[in-house]
């Protein structure tokens, strides 16, 4: 019996040494497992870190695309604008002429001036000083016919005019009217005017040149261009590569080696709607 009792017991302690090298080694691995885990964390850590890093470099490489496409986009339009070739040029007096009109008033001393045609059925538009002190007026269109006109509108102030043609026509050519937001320095643009008495001639006149600024004068906003402006522009449009009005001549600066100025479309707008209750 006795010998039966040290067989169990030896057999007992065997079992109990098995489990516990099983229950070590268990505990071996769940420490390899743990520290493979700390390992793991630290280069998702790394990793996050990198992603954001990433991130915000793509996101600079984003905005300075944007900018850069951007550039292009100026740099495009600016070359467009600065175009020096003479096709563009003819195409665009051949848009803006028809509605570009002669302005001779009496009794007067002044040379003749300019106008344009804002609306089919004769309306001009032109500077107050073209026609002051006038007793009578007489415009004269591109193709050579002359009609009477009288004021129906005149702020001396802001030196702008609006007359209408003495005629029963409504298929005058007017001019088209462009964005005051669009005007940028150093665009091309073209003026227009009558800037002879007939002993030279009568026919229209075109300069070119560019907007050499956008200037606040008094308070008041003005185009400076330098394009040639003889007496008799005053009231000619100045005219975008587009064909389009985005102002009219209104004076020169003498003292300041003859710095030449527009009145901006948004100002000729606002007049127009104010004067005749007409939008252009």
């Amino acid at each position: 019996m006795s010998r039966l009792m040290a067989v169990l017991a030896s057999l007992l302690a065997i079992v109990i040494g098995f489990d516990g090298i099983f229950y070590w080694q268990q505990g071996q691995d769940l420490k390899d497992v743990l520290s493979r885990v700390d390992a793991l964390s630290g280069q998702l850590t790394t990793l996050e870190a990198s992603a954001s890093s990433l991130w915000s470099d793509a996101t600079g490489i984003s905005g300075s695309l944007a900018a850069l496409q951007s550039g292009v986009l100026v740099l495009e339009s600016g070359v467009a604008d600065l175009d020096t070739g003479g096709e563009s040029a003819v195409g665009v007096v051949a848009l803006a002429a028809p509605s570009v009109v002669r302005i001779v008033t009496t009794p007067s001393s002044r040379t003749p001036g300019t106008g344009i045609i804002i609306t089919q059925d004769g309306y001009v538009l032109t500077n107050s000083h073209v026609i002051e002190g006038n007793s009578s007026i007489t415009v004269t269109l591109a193709s050579g016919e002359s009609y009477p006109a009288g004021v129906v509108g005149d702020d001396a102030g802001i030196d702008l005019a609006v007359l209408k043609i003495d005629s029963s026509r409504s298929d005058f050519a007017t001019a088209v009217f462009g964005s005051y937001e669009g005007i940028v320095t150093g665009q091309r643009v073209l003026a227009f005017g009558y800037p002879y008495s007939n002993d030279l001639g009568s026919g229209l006149s075109v300069t070119d040149g560019i907007v050499s600024s956008l200037k606040v004068i008094d308070g008041v906003e003005y185009i400076q261009t330098d394009c040639e402006i003889s007496l008799g522009y005053g009231g000619g449009p100045l005219v975008n590569m587009d064909g389009e009005v985005i102002g009219l001549t209104t004076w020169t600066f003498t003292a300041g080696q003859g710095l030449k100025f527009a009145i901006p479309v948004n100002r000729l707008e606002s007049f127009v709607s104010t004067a005749i209750g007409v939008i252009v």
